[in-house]
């Protein structure tokens, strides 16, 4: 799903479970930013790219083709100014600080509070504006 505001920042969702993309990508439109949402490491993966830039993803650990933790390394490979957030059902304070310690942004669990998650990538935004200029 995307939404058609050309210089609104742009969201990328990964996470295999529909219901949570199209929540996502709905309380992320509504709130004017681009949305793509994928369900598989290796998509989200293609997806992002010099010429296809992003502004924060948010990003599932428990995907069906790879583990989300090698996703969250590859993306930070591609793009180190790019903020991920991680937004799992799964993990203990353990796993929370492997996310942290390869660079992501932020590790909120599932089920997540809507507020929570739009305050978060609003600051993840703001951030990756900062690191572009």
């Amino acid at each position: 799903m995307e939404a058609s505001h050309p210089s609104a920042p742009h969201i990328l969702v990964v996470d295999d479970e529909t219901d949570i993309c199209l929540a996502l990508s709905d309380l992320f439109g509504s709130e004017g930013y681009q949305v793509d949402a994928v369900e598989t490491g290796s998509e989200a993966l293609r997806r992002v790219s010099p010429a296809h830039p992003y502004s924060a993803v948010i990003l599932d650990l428990g995907l069906p083709d790879m583990d989300g933790l090698t996703v969250l390394q590859r993306l930070h490979v591609q793009d180190e100014t790019l903020p991920v957030i991680i937004l799992t059902a799964h993990g203990d304070q353990k796993e929370k600080l492997a996310t942290l310690r390869h660079h992501a942004f932020a590790h909120l669990m599932k089920p997540y509070n809507r507020r929570e998650v739009l305050a978060m990538v609003r600051r993840a935004v703001e951030v990756k504006t900062l690191n572009v200029k």
